[in-house]
């Protein structure tokens, strides 16, 4: 009669396929699975599988992991063992927050030699870049032309962005191009050195909440030009960082403890303040088409932990239906001018509305 094998008589191959497949779904379940049994726990620790591991999106990570000393020591080593996300993201930083351009630039290849997309996207910008390099510039084309034909920009851009803003202003120093550096060098093309102005035309457009704010340079013919144009967006990329406080002000808000909603609030009511809301989100929506709907998670926002405590407020608890009517029934789903809730007077509430429509973004 044939016995069945236990699963310390499986060959070891076996456990690190199984390993590497529990990996790359969820970092809590390659935890769980390291405590099933010894074996599990050896593994789980090989180098193989901790360049496999699924590092979640900065907006969804758990802050515990990276204050507490195992945690920091977990990702200190994936990064060691060059573990592509990883990598990816430490090269940013190295590159436009500490300066350190050549560390983060060799790290930045390592990510891209490793496939990873973003950093190809990371790898083009900076080559284009270059003035006086035009062999940089021919590798740094071929890589922008691959991604573009996979339709990968949008979400290769918002992985740089997600990284580059979860900082402060004054800290994110981006490459200057150059006002007179072209990818395009043809004297005939009608376009080349026109990518800038379009660039700052998008964004007034999209400023204004205009449909000319989309689109991009999707119908310039020349692939140099569309190639300066995103290099124009990608210099400019730490003009985001009032999208990135709004995001992360929101994420505050919808957690249930009090502190981080006090803070969430105090930086929500700056955003107001300076009417910088509609451009928020409009920058947060243009982003987070581009990566945001592939995420397994999206924010919740529960009905019953409402920003506003006050029981005396006539308005607490109606920001879902004045939503749906102005949504629904007026078409104002982002500006915040005339619409929304801005004939609320009660500020928790007009923060409650705006996590609803935060969380509609997403749609």
């Amino acid at each position: 009669m044939e016995r069945y094998s236990n699963a310390f008589e499986l060959p070891r191959d076996v456990w690190l396929a199984i390993a590497i497949t529990v990996a790359t779904t969820l970092i809590e379940d390659l935890c769980r699975f390291r405590m099933t049994c010894c074996v599990a726990h050896d593994v789980g620790d090989e180098d193989t599988v901790l360049r496999m591991v699924a590092i979640p999106p900065l907006h969804d990570m758990n802050w515990l992991w990276i204050r507490d000393p195992i945690g920091r020591r977990f990702f200190k080593r994936c990064i060691e063992i060059g573990h592509p996300e990883l990598l990816f993201q430490e090269a940013l930083r190295e590159l436009y927050i500490r300066r350190n351009h050549a560390i983060g630039w060799e790290m930045l290849q390592n990510a891209a030699r490793n496939g990873l997309d973003a950093a190809k996207y990371a790898l083009s910008m900076e080559l284009l870049i270059r003035r006086d390099d035009s062999d940089a510039k021919k590798e740094g084309l071929e890589l922008f032309c691959m991604l573009e034909a996979g339709n990968l920009l949008p979400a290769c851009y918002s992985s740089c962005f997600a990284v580059l803003t979860i900082s402060w202003p004054d800290e994110v120093q981006m490459p200057e191009k150059g006002e007179e550096h072209t990818v395009c060098e043809s004297t005939r093309c009608l376009t080349r050195g026109h990518m800038g102005l379009l660039y700052d035309y998008r964004r007034r457009a999209a400023e204004r909440d205009s449909i000319h704010g989309v689109g991009g340079a999707d119908h310039i013919r020349c692939i140099r030009c569309r190639a300066d144009y995103e290099v124009e967006r990608f210099v400019d990329i730490a003009r985001g960082h009032l999208a990135a406080q709004y995001t992360v002000a929101m994420m505050l808000m919808l957690r249930d403890d009090a502190e981080s909603k006090n803070k969430g609030l105090q930086t929500f009511r700056g955003l107001k303040a300076a009417g910088a809301l509609t451009n928020c989100k409009l920058v947060f929506h243009s982003v987070v088409q581009g990566t945001w709907r592939h995420l397994r998670r999206l924010p919740m926002l529960n009905a019953e932990n409402l920003v506003c405590s006050s029981h005396a407020c006539p308005s607490r608890g109606n920001m879902g239906a004045i939503y749906c009517h102005q949504r629904y029934g007026r078409g104002w789903d982002v500006n915040d001018g005339d619409g929304g809730a801005a004939h609320i007077p009660c500020v928790h509430c007009r923060a409650d509305y705006e996590l609803i429509l935060f969380v509609h973004l997403f749609d």
